[in-house]
């Protein structure tokens, strides 16, 4: 289970006044960590899994449908 800081109205603001180029560069700061961070997860949810099969289950998670 994930446990998620809510979002401040701040927070949404900036958010929201972010231009294209901006959100392209969040995005791809954002991108490598989250990979890791699911990659953490199914590690902790299949201890036995080998690497493969890890790597395999984080490109099903980032690879859209």
């Amino acid at each position: 289970m994930r446990t998620e800081e809510p979002t401040t109205p701040e927070q949404v603001t900036a958010l929201r006044a972010l231009i294209g180029a901006q959100w392209l560069r969040l995005a791809g700061r954002l991108y490598c960590p989250a990979r890791k961070m699911e990659a953490a997860g199914l590690c902790q949810q299949h201890p036995g899994w080998p690497d493969h099969r890890l790597d395999a289950g984080v490109h099903r998670i980032f690879t859209p449908a």
